[in-house]
């Protein structure tokens, strides 16, 4: 199909106070979206939504921080919890596309406009929920909870589904797999930076852990439950699933799409592209091999862009497709939401 945004989206100019989204919906329009179920007149009628709410009594949505340039910023290093930080991949920086939200001031109403709207969220600041995870998954604590357990592990996340490398290792093996890739990684490092951070020297992306059930065998069995809780916002939604990640850097996970989702980093960075809904598919495509053109395929790899840090949690609307790839050695926790409507 033909793009739909033909020309420059007219965002209302009376909505002084949404700024920060209509920059956001402005490069939706940018990225000339094809699709014939995500129109521009639907666009439209969302941002005239949200500016309408925000106009009516002068109300900003709670949390809501201002918006931060493209710049690249002078990053603090956070604890390591015993995990290597590696290089920026593909030149990408510590910028963020996604509009930012303090999640101390953040309220369920929040979330409902957000779910409304389709609209994404880095959300900082995100305790004590960081806090629980920092202590159960630095290395130490990590080789102590898993290595006797199996985790699901392949290429790309479940993998098997389209014919890809998928089984099981051990949290044991896994450790062991980390050590060996990072000598591997930091003796080409340099050299990657040199070419513009880009990498391409391994046949199949590393290995990556993305299992939905290991914590809920593993901590459920207890009889006590998961030992981190999430903020407690989310409007009337049931927590589907509790998806464990892990991986060194490089790996990551294809273009994809689901319900309701958040995601947040234990130690390590996440890069982040995300697709409106109308660009939402499935691949089988990693993304370090969409950017450094090694797939032939000929999926795009524009799209709004995030470097996730630890601790901070990136909430995922219903049928945003996004692809990920960890710049460190990466450890967090994903928990999708069951809703009616996706």
């Amino acid at each position: 199909p033909k793009p739909v945004f033909a020309k420059p989206l007219d965002v209302p100019v009376s909505c002084a106070t949404c700024s920060v989204h209509r920059w956001l919906i402005a490069r939706l329009v940018n990225l000339s979206i094809e699709a014939d179920s995500y129109s521009s007149e639907l666009v439209q009628e969302r941002s005239k939504l949200y500016c309408d709410f925000m106009s009516s009594s002068d109300r900003t949505l709670p949390g809501l921080l201002p918006h931060q340039d493209d710049s690249p910023k002078q990053e603090t290093k956070p604890p390591s919890g015993g995990w290597k930080r590696g290089s920026y991949l593909f030149g990408a920086t510590a910028s963020c596309d996604i509009p930012r939200y303090n999640m101390s001031n953040v309220t369920s109403e929040t979330f409902r406009i957000l779910s409304e709207l389709s609209l994404p969220a880095l959300l900082v600041n995100v305790e004590p929920l960081h806090g629980e995870l920092r202590k159960l998954f630095s290395r130490k604590s990590a080789k102590k909870l898993f290595s006797e357990v199996d985790l699901l592990a392949g290429h790309i996340p479940y993998g098997e589904v389209f014919g890809r490398y998928g089984g099981m290792a051990s949290g044991r093996e896994m450790l062991e797999y980390l050590d060996s890739h990072w000598q591997k990684y930091a003796a080409t490092a340099r050299q990657w930076e040199k070419q513009g951070g880009r990498i391409g020297h391994e046949e199949e992306p590393p290995l990556y852990i993305f299992d939905s059930k290991v914590l809920q065998k593993t901590f459920n069995s207890t009889g006590s439950g998961f030992p981190y809780s999430l903020p407690d916002v989310w409007p009337d939604w049931q927590e589907r699933l509790h998806q464990f990640i892990w991986g060194p850097p490089g790996s990551g996970a294809p273009v994809h799409y689901h319900c309701p989702a958040v995601n947040i980093m234990a130690f390590g960075r996440k890069r982040w592209t995300l697709h409106p809904p109308g660009e939402g598919h499935y691949s089988s495509v990693h993304p370090m091999h969409v950017r450094t053109g090694r797939s032939g395929s000929r999926e795009r790899s524009e799209g709004l862009t995030c470097v996730q840090q630890p601790g901070e949690m990136l909430f995922v609307p219903s049928h945003w497709a996004h692809s990920t790839i960890n710049i460190d050695q990466a450890i967090g926790i994903a928990v999708e939401f069951d809703l009616a409507f996706c």
